[in-house]
């Protein structure tokens, strides 16, 4: 590794990487990438858009933004009732339902099989978590016989220890679970028969948590279209603004602060007029110095 070599472990490009003494640091971005709820347009170096989005930038070396932990928090706080909802819908459907859900491009499966999956994968997921989680806080969790409880009631223990240690959670370093795929345990190519294990840190298991709530989400039938506004809060500051299909105005995520649909118009103009004075005073002091 180059002397000053900001890489993550040790560095693997022949004769060293870009990031030498007299360089700066690499940008250290939120982990969900794309859907990072604070995510900005991508700028070439003349300032135009590239059509890519930006997570917003953090101070850890891997990890969320404070907008994107307090997601994963409403997602844990939800997964319990996600979890009796999908319960419910199991005791209406039937074993010999024709109603398929597409699990792979290649695979259809019974939408109850696909429900029992599910919850399935919410449990073990929540279990694989709250373990190391509950010994870092030095709370007694003892799996083998949180085993023995109603699953419903394991659930709900779990992620109600999560939703208040979604800190704890992202600091987790690697860690060995099991291995699923679309909603069913993936199977080891080596030893047939047994589940696949995979590691993961906290940050994985986070997003995974996250993508669970989603898909349970959909899965009751609760989707709907959300439109993100980049303008930024006019209470809070924060880009946290949706229009919800159909609503005549925009909330705030972070305060809730709400903005009629057709003032938005209005605020992005300003932006845009801003943006456009701070370019033109950017490139003016450019031309003097």
């Amino acid at each position: 590794m180059t002397p000053g070599c900001q890489c993550r472990g040790t560095c693997d490009v022949e004769g060293g990487c870009a990031y030498g003494a007299d360089s700066e640091p690499p940008e250290r971005r939120c982990a969900r990438g794309d859907h990072c709820a604070l995510r900005q347009p991508e700028r070439d170096d003349s300032g135009a858009p590239t059509g890519a989005w930006l997570a917003a930038a953090i101070e850890s070396e891997r990890g969320l933004c404070e907008d994107c932990v307090r997601v994963v928090v409403h997602a844990l706080n939800h997964l319990t009732g996600d979890f009796v909802e999908l319960t419910m819908l199991l005791g209406r459907t039937s074993v010999t339902t024709e109603t398929l859900v597409a699990a792979s491009p290649d695979l259809s499966v019974p939408i109850n099989l696909w429900i029992a999956a599910l919850r399935a994968e919410i449990d073990d997921e929540l279990q694989s978590w709250v373990e190391p989680v509950a010994e870092v806080l030095a709370i007694s969790w003892d799996t083998a016989a949180m085993g023995h409880t109603r699953t419903a009631v394991r659930v709900q223990r779990s992620a109600v220890l999560l939703a208040n240690a979604v800190d704890v959670l992202l600091a987790l370093g690697p860690q060995e679970h099991s291995a699923w795929l679309n909603g069913e345990p993936e199977e080891d190519p080596d030893e047939p028969g047994v589940q696949a294990t995979t590691i993961r840190d906290g940050v994985d298991g986070a997003l995974a948590l996250l993508d669970l709530h989603r898909r349970a989400w959909s899965t009751g039938g609760h989707t709907e279209y959300v439109q993100r506004i980049v303008l930024p809060c006019t209470r809070c500051g924060q880009r946290a603004l949706v229009r919800h299909d159909g609503d005549d105005h925009v909330v705030c995520e972070n305060c809730r602060e709400t903005t009629p649909w057709e003032r938005i118009p209005f605020l992005c103009r300003v932006l845009i007029d801003c943006e456009r004075a701070l370019e033109e005073e950017r490139q003016r002091q450019a031309a003097v110095a």
